[in-house]
């Protein structure tokens, strides 16, 4: 094995290094052999939880193996004082959903979605009024993402319906951020009471809850 060094800042690079860069160019290509259950060159992935961290093979490797329940967890973006950052409801739900996946094994993590609600430091109506109106300024604390009650739904109803079609039986609407849960809560109704009739899908269950109530 030979280390070859290259200035890129100063555009100078020895003559040795650009001919072993133009010998390496016309060497045959090996490519990585990818056995069924593991990531490229026989990476492990037994321990991924993190739907977004896997190759698409990979999940549908895990699904196939009774990898079926899934959490989708919803976060939040929005001021938290001087002292906390603004990810933190971002931060705190990825880590516990994480973690709790890892404990009681076989469940994947969806990515998490990071606008709620009512968010702390968000515009209510007649702040978003004046601000559109040319009457009112921009926010003193500025750091919200927030959106509706009907998009928030939508998002979360989008986001299970996406992962039941993609062959999970168990989905766990979780979510760390106060506004938000009875949006959460009527997904889960209404499309476990949809789900509950179909004979292919006896095993699909919706459940929402409120991380910050739970402790792990």
């Amino acid at each position: 094995y030979e280390i070859l060094t290259c200035d890129w800042s100063s555009d100078v690079c020895s003559s040795d290094l650009i001919a072993a860069l133009l010998t390496a160019a016309t060497l045959p290509v090996v490519h990585a052999q990818v056995t069924k259950g593991t990531g490229v060159a026989g990476m492990n992935v037994d321990k991924v939880v993190e739907m977004g961290q896997l190759t698409q093979s990979e999940l549908a490797d895990k699904i196939k193996n009774g990898w079926t329940s899934v959490f989708l967890v919803t976060g939040g973006t929005e001021i938290r004082g001087p002292h906390a950052i603004i990810d933190v409801h971002n931060t705190l739900s990825t880590h516990r959903a994480v973690e709790a996946a890892k404990r009681i094994g076989k469940t994947i993590v969806a990515p998490t979605i990071p606008f709620a609600v009512s968010a702390t430091g968000g515009a209510n109506a007649n702040q978003w009024k004046a601000f559109a109106d040319g009457t009112g300024g921009t926010a003193p604390n500025p750091g919200a993402i927030q959106v509706d009650s009907a998009t928030f739904k939508g998002i979360v109803q989008g986001a299970v319906e996406s992962l039941l079609y993609i062959g999970f039986k168990d989905v766990f609407v979780m979510g760390d951020h106060g506004g938000g849960q009875n949006e959460m809560k009527a997904v889960s109704e209404e499309m476990t009471a949809k789900f509950a009739a179909r004979g292919d899908r006896k095993s699909t269950r919706l459940n929402s809850s409120h991380m910050s109530e739970s402790r792990m």
